[in-house]
């Protein structure tokens, strides 16, 4: 594509670009692709979507075909799935190879090949790796960081960023940038920025929010349109990398031609869903019944701020689908909902809701109430002895730390199971964890880490004889 030259870009790596959608007069490709090709730095700001980066990692892909090195990603975990699916058609046909770390393990053999590439993993396993002298920064041409506004911890930034040589590549990625000010002006003063956020402006009607996993929106388009059964659909996305099974799907459902992306001024049918969140003024210029945004993990606070008045729809309800007379049953769970305290209950789902999504595991959840399913698989079950050990952490009620918080970075950040971690007591400057198992070696991976912008330290508990600071 010679229109892309003028941005820096190569021939494949423009047809790239335009194979996604792109064009070389849209907006993000003239103020992201030029800078990040000349190796400098950038800051996107656009809704909480892959896609909008594309342009950008174009232009870091140039950049490194001429220059070599190692491009460092740095995404939330949930998300890899969804960055996958956007750089492995942006880099294929280019000379910049990419790879995918979900732990440490292949981590010294990713980072000793040479060739420019890109390496895509998470804050925690970059740590890792530094730590373990297989992730040298010196070596690397520029760091990524996506979403930053997501992440538990930035603990890991200072010591991987003030290690960067001088001339590495600075890029941010990020949604919200009034939540990563600090950031930008340690790391990416000097950073030109590409993109921005309209003030929010609630739409008419109303949108609705479909809470869903990233692999399985595609199945959420499907749903949405047998429960509504509209005449005319459209389906938006900010490019084109899924759209071939995206309009497989509406063509067996009856909607050819329904697909739309990027940059068009308008939109106009029945019911109008947005596969990628959208920006204020695209949503301001759809006209339609009903209006739905896709809003999978880690991007449902950004919506409920940058939506306002949205409200939420279960794309995988079955009582949507056909109406019931178990009225009982709805009215004994709402119930609940209304009167009960279910966050550590929630804590225990949240593996289930990453994988397999809320609406799933609520019917699943509701036919063992139920007693449809005659026979569990039969397992040991966990012990619950009283716990071996007691930590003491510097975080209380002062630092507005809650046990939540803690049950949180024990399970998440450490992979503790659930069933190890027992009493939590949040005194006002300080909390105590009762846990089972080895305290020394948790305490250990506990200091250190972060929580509500507290570094922790933690170790094990004396008793009221030990001073309490």
């Amino acid at each position: 594509m010679s229109d892309f030259v003028d941005w820096h870009l190569a021939p494949e790596e423009g047809s790239a670009l335009a194979d996604l959608g792109w064009l070389p007069t849209s907006s993000m490709v003239k103020a992201a692709t030029p800078v990040t090709a000349r190796g400098n730095g950038l800051v996107v700001v656009a809704p909480p979507a892959p896609a909008y980066a594309a342009p950008a990692l174009a232009g870091l892909a140039a950049h490194l075909r001429t220059h070599s090195g190692t491009a460092l990603l740095l995404v939330p975990g949930t998300t890899i799935p969804a960055w996958e699916t956007l750089l492995n058609p942006l880099l294929s046909d280019t000379a910049v190879r990419w790879s995918a770390l979900r732990g440490p393990t292949r981590g010294r053999r990713v980072f000793e090949a040479s060739g420019p590439q890109f390496v895509l993993t998470t804050p925690e396993t970059a740590a890792a790796l530094q730590r373990r002298s297989e992730l040298d920064p010196q070596a690397l041409g520029a760091v990524v960081i996506i979403w930053p506004e997501q992440w538990d911890e930035d603990a890991m930034l200072p010591g991987l960023l003030q290690e960067l040589p001088e001339n590495a590549s600075r890029i941010i990625v990020t949604a919200e940038p009034g939540r990563v000010t600090d950031l930008t002006t340690r790391y990416a003063w000097k950073a030109a920025t590409a993109g921005s956020l309209d003030a929010p402006v609630e739409a008419s009607p109303p949108v609705e929010v479909v809470t869903t996993p990233w692999h399985q929106r595609r199945m959420a388009v499907r749903r949405i349109l047998e429960i509504t059964d509209p005449k005319t659909v459209r389906v938006w996305s900010a490019d084109t990398s899924e759209h071939g099974d995206i309009r497989s799907d509406l063509e067996a459902d009856g909607f050819p031609d329904s697909m739309e992306h990027g940059e068009v001024p308008s939109l106009e049918a029945e019911v109008i869903v947005a596969y990628d969140i959208p920006t204020q003024s695209l949503l301001g210029n759809w006209t339609a019944e009903r209006i739905f945004v896709l809003t999978p993990p880690g991007t449902e606070s950004w919506a409920s701020r940058w939506l306002p008045g949205a409200k939420p729809f279960d794309a995988g309800s079955e009582v949507a689908l056909a109406r019931t007379e178990r009225t009982g049953e709805r009215e004994a769970i709402l119930a609940r909902i209304q009167g009960g305290d279910l966050a550590s209950t929630l804590l225990d789902l949240v593996p289930l809701f990453e994988r397999f999504g809320a609406p799933h595991t609520a019917a699943a959840l509701l036919d063992l109430w139920r007693g449809r399913i005659e026979k569990l698989p039969k397992q040991t079950p966990p012990s619950s002895p009283s716990p071996s050990a007691r930590l003491w952490v510097n975080a209380g009620r002062k630092d507005e730390v809650s046990a939540n918080d803690l049950v949180g970075l024990l399970t998440r950040e450490l992979h503790l199971p659930r069933q190890q971690v027992g009493k939590i007591e949040v005194r006002e400057t300080y909390s105590l964890v009762e846990i089972s198992g080895e305290g020394r070696a948790v305490a250990e991976q506990l200091t250190g880490k972060m929580i509500r912008r507290r570094r922790i330290v933690a170790r094990l508990d004396q008793g009221p004889q030990h001073p309490r600071h």
